[in-house]
């Protein structure tokens, strides 16, 4: 299952230890990092309800950080939990809408607090589903009950990078090596148009806590709905090769052996992505139970990424990225 609680506390063992508390008194699944960098991409790949955040951090404030977390998702709920906050900070985690506030010598009430954030988020999502437009992406009948009826829906959809490229999609178009100088045509192809946090579709289905029945029908509905609100021209075809006429040359050895100087000089490619985060809501029409899943999806663009990789006569070597085309 994925988290639903994450801790972040400068000092790792505490946010480990508080953590550990929550998930043992609540049984819900509980992330703990002393990074905020890292804190934001936990958020970003798990469906978090909440967040619990020491104030006092030296690479970033708790109600600095719970502003970029809101960007990700409105609705996280978040207490912060400190020892040190003075009365403005306090003050200012209340205007930025902090649920609670909690003294670190108080941390046994700590996982009571979580589960009356984890309640009102669950009431902020029934609110919205009620109040805003959504997908409908599927429906299934779940066992033999005529009225049981699993219901999957788009709640929302955000764009989390413009320009994602995948370190594994570079490829090279041309090879030059010392002193060389040609004139050829480049071709790249691009397959496919739509790419899943994880490409294993039964690690994708464990990911967003999925049946892997229903995944490969969700998909095809989900990409439909991405398609229609990210409108832009992308490749159309499943396969289709660019044809680009580029001259290449790399200078002839220098006279003096000791001077370094590039050897060959790989051109390469890769697709550019764009990285979208949806909230899927699995709602049960029988029970009235919802269950918010998180999903990454990578949607191709009509961007091309280039750089060249020149390998040295020291054997080194070196990337110079050269930019983005649209195409």
């Amino acid at each position: 299952m994925s988290a639903k609680v994450i801790v972040i506390d400068d000092i790792r063992d505490a946010a480990d230890g508080y953590a550990q508390l929550i998930k043992l008194k609540t049984r819900i699944d509980t992330l703990a990092t002393d990074d905020p960098d890292e804190a934001i991409e936990m958020v970003k790949a798990n469906p978090i309800r909440v967040a619990i955040l020491d104030q006092r951090m030296p690479k970033k404030s708790g109600t600095a950080l719970f502003q970029e977390i809101r960007g990700i998702d409105p609705s996280i709920k978040a207490i912060m939990l400190t020892g040190e906050a003075a009365s403005h900070e306090v003050g200012e985690a209340l205007y930025l809408k902090f649920a609670a506030y909690l003294h670190k010598s108080n941390v046994e009430k700590l996982p009571s607090q979580v589960l009356l954030c984890y309640a009102q988020y669950e009431v902020d999502i029934a609110k919205r589903s009620q109040n805003v437009p959504k997908v409908q992406l599927y429906k299934e009948r779940k066992g033999k009950v005529l009225g049981n009826i699993l219901e999957y829906t788009l709640e929302y959809s955000q764009v989390i990078e413009e320009e994602f490229i995948f370190p594994n999609t570079w490829i090279t178009t041309k090879q030059v090596n010392v002193g060389e100088q040609t004139k050829e045509v480049d071709k790249i192809e691009i397959t496919q148009k739509f790419i899943y946090e994880t490409a294993e579709e039964g690690k994708a289905s464990s990911k967003i806590g999925l049946d892997l029945s229903v995944l490969p029908k969700l998909k095809n509905e989900l990409e439909v709905a991405i398609s229609s609100k990210f409108k832009e021209h992308i490749f159309s075809e499943s396969k289709r090769t660019l044809e680009v006429l580029r001259e290449y040359k790399l200078p002839q050895e220098p006279v003096n052996p000791g001077d370094l100087y590039v050897v060959s000089r790989h051109y390469q490619r890769a697709p550019v992505y764009r990285a979208i985060r949806c909230l899927l809501l699995e709602a049960c029409q029988c029970c009235g139970n919802a269950e918010p899943h998180i999903v990454i999806v990578y949607q191709l663009t009509s961007k091309i990424a280039t750089q060249q990789c020149d390998f040295l006569s020291d054997r080194t070597s070196r990337i110079l990225p050269t930019g983005i085309e649209i195409h």
